[in-house]
């Protein structure tokens, strides 16, 4: 009976701490990204040279990472549509704003 008692404090005990594990892991990715509008990125980030690469994770969204010393505390991030579509408006925002094709945001797949 004694063992049967341990056992089951035991296993209160690990799934105690495997609970606490997932909501410190929860709580710093909240903390940690932010997300943004297309919008806002092209205006706030991508038309002042904030923007040192991009990078397409799963196809389905882009964190931004900006350039040194024009770090947050945050990771920003988009959700795009589809890569393609994402590429078009990309290339279409910086020549809109003047940016010289050598000169473009590099994107990078991941």
């Amino acid at each position: 009976m004694c063992f049967e008692q341990n056992r089951k404090n035991y296993q209160s005990l690990h799934l105690g701490l495997i609970l606490q594990h997932l909501f410190v892991t929860l709580i710093e990715n909240i903390l940690l990204y932010r997300e943004i509008s297309w919008k806002e990125f092209v205006n706030g980030y991508l038309q002042r040279g904030k923007v040192d690469r991009l990078v397409v994770v799963n196809n389905k969204w882009v964190r931004i990472q900006l350039m040194d010393g024009m770090a947050e505390n945050q990771t920003l991030w988009f959700a795009i549509g589809s890569p393609d579509t994402f590429e078009r408006n990309l290339e279409n925002a910086q020549i809109d704003s003047g940016t010289e094709p050598a000169n473009f945001t590099p994107v990078i797949y991941r």
